[in-house]
């Protein structure tokens, strides 16, 4: 399953916000992502019903009457994790775009590669903050929240998934499979077709076994073995 990313692209230039888009559209082809992209002309319309819907603003610093870095600080009143990328064709104002927490910034007429750069920071990002949500899942008559940056691995038995976490463990009726295309690109790996393993608790590796931080070995399968250790040796928590 593709990653979705809500981005707001605010621009007075429509031809701008059209070639964006078409960097977009390509990023996401080449890396198997999904967009969610709302256009805006000036800041006036991007802040007006703002909510906290948006994983990335691509802001031009001049909007017609309006100052894109007052429009950013505005954002950041309402926003403050939200990822902003300012577009500029003056480079020598990037250093304000800091003030406001920018990301980075785009010189304009802004290029693919240019884009993609700063859309691989804004998806590290992203991920950072999504590994700290909430699992949430049945437990009986009641219903159990953990924090997904506490669950060790999760298992299969049979008909049923159980999570392993930091001082609990949870038994509930689903599929691993399900879990698997939730968790994707949140740094946890399907070591076998019964073991989602949480990277940042792998301790060892061992042949066909890995262990897992409170002395659990979960069975790694010999067909996922190679790309479990490029994932593990590419893993940064």
């Amino acid at each position: 399953m593709s990653d979705v990313m809500s981005v707001a692209l605010v621009d007075d230039d429509a031809e701008s916000r059209r070639m964006l888009r078409a960097c977009f559209d390509r990023y996401a082809l080449n890396h198997e992502m999904a967009f969610d992209i709302s256009e805006y002309a000036d800041g006036r319309s991007l802040l007006d019903g703002f909510r906290t819907q948006f994983d990335l603003i691509v802001m031009d610093v001049a909007l017609g009457g309006d100052d894109g870095f007052d429009t950013a600080r505005a954002v950041r009143a309402l926003d403050g994790e939200v990822t902003i990328v300012f577009a500029t064709n003056m480079g020598q104002l990037a250093i304000h775009g800091y003030e406001v927490g920018a990301l980075g910034y785009l010189v304009k007429p802004v290029s693919y590669f240019a884009l993609e750069r700063e859309l691989d920071l804004c998806i590290q990002q992203k991920r950072r903050r999504d590994s700290s949500a909430m699992l949430t899942m049945p437990v009986g008559a009641n219903v159990a929240r953990v924090p997904l940056n506490e669950v060790t691995y999760l298992e299969s038995r049979k008909h049923k998934i159980v999570v392993h976490a930091l001082g609990a463990r949870y038994e509930f009726v689903g599929a691993l499979k399900d879990l698997r295309e939730r968790l994707e690109g949140m740094g946890f790996f399907l070591c076998s077709p019964a073991y989602l393993v949480n990277m940042r608790y792998v301790r060892s590796l061992d042949r066909d076994d890995c262990l897992v931080q409170g002395g659990d070995h979960v069975l790694v399968s010999r067909r996922r073995r190679h790309a479990f250790m490029k994932a593990l040796a590419g893993f940064v928590c």
